[in-house]
């Protein structure tokens, strides 16, 4: 009986050693276990020693390869908001991955970018992320790729509600002063989503009245009215505005002066008694 030392080799650089005791004709055994790393492809040489005897094999090493299962987005979105993207990804290799990511937007700009970790075998889910921007509107193709596969998915972007406004009518003339100044008008939303906006009327640039919270559903108009009181010297004419956050529209409103009597004594019938 007696002690004996088991050195495990790979590509002939010690990795592990162990010590087992045997009884005289007694066998035994035992499992070494090895992380792989990248630059262990395409082999590794694996060899056991003792004192007195020594075994060695070839084991062939797949590289990490990332392959693209499937992606899943939260679509559709409004533009501005963030589209996720999660990719399901599993490394057919044998070694551990070190990829990226890609998440390319509908122009193939790269907008995103996630390092993947999987041991080889393994699989695991990435969720990358575009940030859109006003305009990124539409339905296309995003994809994801990696340094072998890629994926694409269809999205759609609506646009957000963009309140447009519309003079319908207004008075054609007012004399300063005397008369109210009276304009009905239309507020369309010609985005792709419901809405709530304050609509503004303004009168040469100073702010008459505003019409909190206004609602109106995409592909909708709402009717609205305002009055503006005229005032001496406001004449010539005045420039009407309707305002919303997204767009504005103007006019202009002859304004006439008051009328000016001037009053002169002729004669009299002097002296009276």
């Amino acid at each position: 009986s007696g002690d004996t030392a088991v050195d495990l080799k790979l590509d002939d650089d010690p990795e592990d050693d162990r010590t087992h005791h045997l009884e005289a004709g007694e066998t035994d055994s035992d499992t070494f276990e090895y992380d792989l790393e990248h630059g262990d492809e395409p082999e590794l040489a694996v060899s056991l020693e003792t004192p007195d005897d020594e075994d060695d094999t070839t084991v062939d090493v797949e590289p990490a390869t990332v392959d693209l299962n499937a992606i899943t987005t939260d679509e559709p979105i409004v533009e501005g908001e963030s589209l996720e993207v999660t990719a399901s990804v599993t490394n057919m290799g044998d070694e551990p991955s070190d990829e990226s990511l890609e998440l390319r937007s509908f122009d193939g700009t790269v907008v995103d970018d996630e390092p993947v970790e999987i041991d080889g075998g393994g699989s695991t889910d990435t969720v990358l992320t575009w940030e859109t921007s006003e305009g990124d509107t539409g339905t296309d193709d995003i994809t994801v790729e990696s340094e072998s596969d890629d994926r694409t998915a269809g999205v759609t972007i609506l646009e957000s509600a963009t309140f447009e406004p519309t003079i319908d009518t207004q008075s054609e003339s007012v004399t300063e002063g005397e008369d109210a100044l009276e304009v009905d008008a239309t507020i369309e939303n010609t985005g792709e989503q419901d809405g709530t906006q304050d609509v503004v009327f303004l009168v040469n640039g100073e702010e008459i009245e505003t019409k909190p919270d206004l609602t109106v559903d995409t592909g909708e108009s709402e009717a609205i009215a305002f009055e503006y009181e005229s005032e001496v010297g406001d004449g010539p004419e005045l420039e009407l505005a309707i305002e919303t956050a997204d767009k504005t529209t103007t006019q202009t409103v002859d304004v006439n002066e008051q009328a000016d009597f001037n009053v002169a004594i002729d004669e009299t019938n002097d002296p009276v008694v």
